[in-house]
């Protein structure tokens, strides 16, 4: 976080939060940057409405809207809480600052001659 730029531990700031930067092996070591991870998250919604017609062209018409990542409750403080989702053996739960995924609308209609 940022916050360990001006925040670290200085021969005048012996009460800082964060160790020194430079002392690598005590950050990795540490569970001062360990935040808890807990999220909430509406991932798919799809509402649709069939209309039941009765012409001699159009039997069926359905419409219908789909939305992913919609809303994500959290206090994570990074960019994502689904931290490393795919798998990284080396460093697992790691945030390395991917990308958040992005929310999506669609729109569709369906229609049976």
């Amino acid at each position: 976080p940022t916050e360990l730029l001006y925040n670290h531990w200085t021969p005048t700031n012996t009460t800082a939060k964060y160790p020194k930067p430079s002392n690598r092996i005590t950050l990795n070591h540490s569970n001062v940057l360990v935040e808890n991870g807990s999220y909430a998250r509406l991932k798919d919604l799809k509402l649709s409405y069939t209309f039941d017609l009765k012409s001699k062209v159009v039997n069926m018409l359905q419409v219908y809207v789909c939305a992913q990542y919609l809303v994500t409750i959290t206090g994570y403080s990074g960019e994502d809480p689904e931290v490393d989702a795919w798998g990284d053996d080396a460093l697992p739960g790691v945030d390395k600052n991917g990308y958040p995924y992005s929310r999506t609308f669609s729109l569709g209609a369906k229609i049976r001659f």
